[in-house]
């Protein structure tokens, strides 16, 4: 497993939390997103993962100050129930 990449089975668990769908756009997800990148100090958990199309996902990643990817993700999270707390400690890079 490459660094910055979520083992196998926390893909598998977010792929069915989220139900194989982007969370962005809603079309068949092909990637898992870290929601705080891990170049950032994001985490490898499962409430830094999402599901995402590679369109979003490309997209995200060349607008990293689009706050927009951040708050439908964060705000989806939420509806699934994962524990964001530890985001309150995130300090960007």
């Amino acid at each position: 497993m490459a660094k910055g990449q979520f083992n196998p089975s926390m893909v598998n668990a977010i792929f069915k939390r989220d139900g194989g769908r982007c969370i962005y756009c809603g079309a068949l997800a092909q990637e898992i997103d870290h929601v705080i990148p891990f170049e950032w100090g994001g985490k490898q958990i499962r409430s830094n993962g999402v599901c995402a199309c590679i369109k979003c996902n490309r997209q995200k990643r060349d607008s990293p100050n689009d706050i927009t990817f951040f708050t439908r993700a964060i705000f989806w999270l939420l509806q699934q129930e994962e524990d964001v707390t530890w985001m309150d400690d995130f300090v960007p890079k």
